[in-house]
C-alpha cells in the first residue's frame, strides 16, 4: 500500500495524481514528494483512504472511478456546496451500509 492518491479538476476533467508514501500506520512513516501543476480555477480534493475504499450495498468498494465521476457531478458552486453535494451523494450511494473506515475530504479552489 502507497499513499493515499488526491484527485486534481480541471474543467471537466478529473486526475488522480499518486505519490510516493507509506500509510499512516506502522512502526515507520516515509513521506514523498510530488508537484502538480495548479492553475486559477482548478479544484483540488484531497481525502482518506476511508472514501473509495466505502463499501457499498452491492458488496464492493466504492473505487476511484466512481469517486471521480460522483466528484464530476458535484462541481457546480462554491468549495463547501460542493462538498455538501459530494456528501449526499456518497450517503445515498452507500445507502444503509455502516461505514468501516474513517472518513475526511477537503475540497480546495485554486
Amino acid at each position: 500500500m502507497g499513499a493515499t492518491p488526491v484527485i486534481t479538476k480541471r474543467g471537466d476533467k478529473t486526475k488522480c495524481i499518486y505519490g510516493r508514501g507509506s500509510p499512516l500506520r506502522g512502526d515507520s512513516f516515509e513521506v514523498g514528494i510530488k508537484e502538480i501543476d495548479l492553475r486559477k480555477g482548478d479544484k483540488l480534493l484531497i481525502f482518506t483512504d476511508g472514501l473509495y475504499e466505502m463499501v457499498l450495498p452491492v458488496e464492493a468498494q466504492l473505487g476511484m472511478m466512481t469517486l471521480r465521476r460522483l466528484i464530476s457531478q458535484a462541481d457546480k458552486n462554491s468549495p463547501s456546496e460542493n462538498l455538501a453535494s459530494l456528501i449526499r451523494q456518497l450517503e445515498q450511494t452507500r445507502g444503509d451500509e455502516p461505514l468501516h473506515d474513517d472518513l475526511a475530504i477537503v475540497w480546495i479552489a485554486i
